[in-house]
This record gives structure tokens, C-alpha cells and sequence, in this order.
């Protein structure tokens, strides 16, 4: 397919087949496999969300796929959004690259939004440090609640960050 948008280090973003989204799945890094396990979530599917963007590395490596999903309980006409980005082994592979171009790329999906659409949360798993750090470093997202995993002991982090913050970003 051809991509929507290519970013620092060769990156690009195009809208997601279910098969891009099977690979990643079937192939996550530790940190999104626990997140998934706790939630119980069932296969990812393309349609649950809003939008979504399949990364690749410029070598045509999938990395992982970046969701823009309406909250539950809210319609499309919500001022907020969900955002997950879940990656794949691949992404070991580019790590420092990916970092590089993770936020032009974060921009480019908030510009893709409705223009109505103010505030992006995401929920990472405390112990997923990593995903924790990249979002508090690279994107800027700040911290706005800590909630209980069901039944698990473990938390998740709920973070946001605002379309006029993100719009203050340069693009690299």
C-alpha cells in the first residue's frame, strides 16, 4: 500500500490491513503482550478503531500499528481520543530511529483528526517502563491518573496530551 506519510529515518505511516495488524499481534514485544493479557483484550481489529496507521521501518519492516479510537462511552463528536501504539520484535531492530520519528508521526496522526478533537489519552502499564518513559519523553504526554489493573495488582497510567501542545511541536 502506499504510505500516507514518511517521516525522519524513512518511516512511514499508512492505513492498516487486518493482516498488518495479525502480524504485529502475533509477534508483540513483551511489555504489549502483558498489557494485553491483563486486559483479556480479544484480537485486534482494525475496525475498533477511528483510525489506523501501520508502520514500517525503511527497509519495509512492519514495527507497529498506531490506533486513534473513540473513548468508550463517548461518540465521534468527543473532544477526546484514545491513542495505542503497539509494536512488534521488529521494533528492536529500530529503536533509536523509530524514537527520532515517533513524534512528526504522532503530529501527523493528531493533524488526520477531527478538528474538534482537543485532548489524546493512552493508559500504558506502569511496568511497561519503556512505553511509560518514550511517552513522558518523546511525546511530551503527561501524567493524569494511575488505575488499577482488574485482579492483576499491577496499574496503568493514564496520560494526555492536547492537540495545541502537540501543534507547538516542530516538525523535526
Amino acid at each position: 500500500m502506499k504510505p500516507a506519510a514518511t517521516f525522519p529515518g524513512g518511516f512511514t505511516l499508512a492505513p492498516s490491513t487486518q493482516e498488518e495488524v495479525d502480524y504485529v499481534e502475533a509477534n508483540y514485544r513483551a511489555g504489549e503482550r502483558r498489557e494485553c493479557e491483563i486486559e483479556k483484550a480479544p484480537r485486534t481489529l482494525v475496525t475498533d478503531f477511528e483510525s489506523c496507521w501501520t508502520v514500517r521501518a525503511a527497509n519495509g519492516d512492519v514495527v507497529g500499528f498506531f490506533g486513534v479510537l473513540i473513548m468508550p462511552c463517548e461518540s465521534c463528536m468527543s473532544e477526546t481520543r484514545g491513542f495505542c501504539f503497539m509494536s512488534c520484535e521488529n521494533a528492536n531492530r529500530h529503536k533509536l530511529a523509530f524514537v527520532k520519528a515517533s513524534r512528526p508521526a504522532f503530529r501527523w496522526m493528531v493533524e488526520q483528526c477531527p478538528s474538534w478533537v482537543n485532548s489524546f489519552l493512552t493508559w500504558p502499564l506502569e511496568s511497561y517502563a519503556a512505553s511509560v518513559r518514550w511517552q513522558e519523553k518523546v511525546l511530551k504526554m503527561r501524567r493524569v491518573a494511575r488505575v488499577p489493573a482488574p485482579e492483576d495488582g499491577e496499574w496503568y497510567i493514564v496520560m494526555e496530551l492536547t492537540r495545541q501542545e502537540v501543534e507547538t511541536w516542530a516538525w523535526n
